[in-house]
């Protein structure tokens, strides 16, 4: 399981960097972005990345500064920010979402859309009880 990752990672690395200057991390935080059209605190933000928020304020600080992303203060707790996409975000992570599924389309071309979706079952039942565990 761990070699099938690392060569899929490194590929995706690459293509990322190659085609679009941009790294995993990045993306990660845009695609996740893309999913929640309201935002999402850096809590849970850090939350569905499973790394801690401190890992990744200063990309979404970056990603602010290339206006890709906005920060606001939360209306229910004026300590907390919460990270939206900005239309250029938006337009970024629509292109960075075709370019990544259309690689691990190529990448794992060979298997069914069966085999497919009972991996993405599995791995995911996999990746909830190493949560439950406090493992991330």
């Amino acid at each position: 399981m761990a070699n099938c990752y690392a060569i899929v990672d490194r590929q995706l690395r690459k293509n990322l960097a190659a085609e679009f200057d941009m790294t995993l991390v990045r993306f990660d935080i845009l695609a996740t972005l893309d999913r929640h059209p309201d935002g999402l605190s850096m809590s849970d933000l850090s939350a569905e990345l499973f790394v801690t928020a401190g890992n990744i304020s200063g990309i979404v600080r970056d990603l602010k500064e290339q206006k890709l992303v906005t920060t606001s203060t939360a209306q229910t707790d004026r300590r907390s920010s919460i990270v939206s996409l900005t239309d250029s975000g938006r337009a970024c992570a629509a292109k960075l979402n075709a370019a990544h599924q259309a690689w691990v389309e190529d990448l794992l071309g060979g298997m069914s859309q069966s085999q497919s979706m009972q991996l993405m079952e599995l791995l995911g039942a996999v990746r909830k009880q190493l949560a439950a565990r406090g493992l991330s």
